[in-house]
Formats: structure tokens, C-alpha cells, sequence
């Protein structure tokens, strides 16, 4: 009887955390970035994101005790990101999350741990060619300037009006094998 007990405790936990998730996601949406530093919000955009990434990959990092960032930039997205550190994701399971600056040169190996690689504005030209190196390895690319879908973006943070939304490439996520919710489908403000 009491293992039937302390089940339904667990799973009411379970239910109300899962609750709160949804509710803190949705409420994230909902904040203007004059409300909140555009940069802490787009770092909590791309965490978000995490939670509704779908990976067809069985050997791929995502078994990892880790999420890492890889980011692109030394700007304050780069600097939001850096103080986000160390947070704890509620995903499949817990995990930490850790952030990576990289300069993105080829021979770079900080590549082989990457959930995701974030491209900052100031680095938009190199979009291209981060994003040839990124092939074949089932990272999502995030950058943050127009026209990043043309140049192999997976996801664009941009502002419409006074709003932070995004587009999104479905062929360059299924390319790569990976997938997003239809939640992220539905509110994007572009889908290609």
C-alpha cells in the first residue's frame, strides 16, 4: 500500500514540475525583449529548444551526461550564454548545461561534443561555412541574422516588431536528422 502511495506522490511531482515547464515555456514567449535583455532572451529561447529537439541518431551526443553550446561570438549573447552555465536541464533527464566558446576554425575539435552550435550577428558571414563544416554531424545551427537560412541555418533568431520569434529550415533539420516538435512548427514565424 505504500509503494502505491508513494507512487501516485511521484507521479503528482512528476505532472506538477512538468506543468511548470510548459507554463515557465510559454510564458518565456510571452516577455517583450524591452522587458528583459534581448541576449538572456534568446539564450533562454535556445535552451527551450533543447526540450523539443528530436534526434534520429541512437549514437548520437545526445546520450551524453551534458548539453554543450558551442558558441560562435564574444558579444552578449556569447556573455548571457557564459552565465547560464552549469544550469540544469530538465530533459529526458538531467543534464548540465555547458557552454563552449569557439573561434570555429577547421580544426577545431570542440565540434565533437556540440548539441548545437549558436552563430552570433557579428559572425553572419562565416554562416556558410560553419554550417558545410557542421554536415553530416547532427548539430543544430542557431544564428541570429537575415537570410541565415539560405546559408544552412536550421534555426533564426530574429525580432519581429517588438517581439523575439524565429524561422526554422525543416529540410536542414531533417538533413541532419533531427526534428522539432510541431509546438515549434506551429509558432515560428517562418518555415521553409
Amino acid at each position: 500500500m505504500k509503494r502505491y502511495a508513494l507512487r501516485g506522490v511521484c507521479c503528482i511531482s512528476a505532472v506538477a514540475v512538468g506543468v511548470f515547464c510548459l507554463f515557465t515555456t510559454f510564458a518565456i514567449a510571452q516577455v517583450k525583449p524591452e522587458q528583459v535583455a534581448e541576449a538572456d532572451l534568446k539564450v533562454a529561447y535556445t535552451i527551450s529548444f533543447f526540450k523539443f529537439l528530436k534526434h534520429d541518431n541512437p549514437k548520437s551526443r545526445h546520450t551524453h551526461s551534458a548539453v554543450v553550446l558551442c558558441v560562435v561570438g564574444d558579444g552578449r549573447v556569447a556573455d548571457a550564454f557564459a552565465r547560464a552555465e552549469g544550469l540544469e536541464l530538465m530533459l529526458d533527464s538531467p543534464r548540465k548545461l555547458q557552454v563552449q566558446r569557439t573561434s570555429f576554425r577547421l580544426e577545431d575539435k570542440t565540434l565533437d561534443n556540440c548539441w548545437a552550435v549558436y552563430v552570433e550577428h557579428s559572425n553572419r558571414n562565416r554562416i556558410g561555412a560553419i554550417a558545410k563544416q557542421l554536415r553530416g554531424k547532427g548539430i543544430l545551427l542557431i544564428c541570429e541574422s537575415k537570410g541565415a537560412l539560405g546559408k544552412g541555418a536550421m534555426l533564426n533568431l530574429l525580432r519581429a516588431g517588438d517581439k523575439l520569434r524565429w524561422e526554422m529550415s525543416r529540410s536542414s533539420l531533417e538533413s541532419e536528422r533531427l526534428g522539432m516538435s510541431a509546438q515549434v512548427y506551429r509558432n515560428a514565424v517562418w518555415v521553409e
